[in-house]
């Protein structure tokens, strides 16, 4: 069936062409650090929605991924950047047990 996970806020798109007040990739980062320590202690998953074109060009030296695999590494185990195949196939195998999972499979940039 029809896996449905949820974006987690915000998009890159979203933050920095915002037409009210772009945030910075201070505020950026703030709000991923924060949305994926939460998705690590709630055993839940992170789907983070990005488009290279905007990225690349508020972050071109790429610390929004390096911040995603420093949170990762520092998770001891209980974190790990996937794709949602293997979203699908945890859920296959025992839908009362998936594991923590921090999806990126969105991101081209970490294709």
């Amino acid at each position: 069936g029809l896996i449905e996970i949820p974006m987690a806020p915000i998009s890159d798109v979203a933050a920095f062409r915002s037409q009210t007040r772009p945030w910075t990739l201070d505020e950026f980062h703030l709000l991923i650090w924060k949305s994926i320590e939460w998705a690590i202690d709630k055993k839940s998953v992170y789907d983070f929605l990005c488009h290279p074109s905007c990225l690349c060009v508020v972050d071109p030296e790429l610390r929004t991924i390096d911040l995603f695999c420093d949170l990762v590494r520092k998770a001891n185990g209980r974190a790990a950047i996937v794709g949602l195949d293997v979203v699908a196939k945890s859920l296959e195998q025992d839908r009362q047990k998936v594991e923590i999972l921090i999806i990126a499979a969105r991101c081209p940039l970490l294709g």
